[in-house]
């Protein structure tokens, strides 16, 4: 299920150790952390009105229904 959730081995087996719920809490904060900091990466490449394009093409329909924000460059 914790890999499902998209945890690396190395933080489920933390979580799993972990003396309690403030270590489980780390865990998820570090691992939110470097999914937004690959995220802020990725956004970081595109041109400015790449970036801005693709975000107002998105606004009319929900982002599960993106094809342009979805599209890999």
């Amino acid at each position: 299920m914790l890999q499902d959730a998209g945890l690396a081995l190395d933080d489920i087996a933390g979580i799993l150790e972990a003396a309690g719920r403030q270590r489980m809490e780390a865990i998820g904060r570090r691992r939110t952390q470097k999914a937004l900091d690959e995220q802020n990466r990725h956004i970081a490449k595109w041109p400015v009105p790449t970036f801005l394009v693709r975000c107002s093409a998105a606004y009319d329909h929900p982002a599960t229904d993106c094809k342009i924000m979805g599209r890999p460059d």
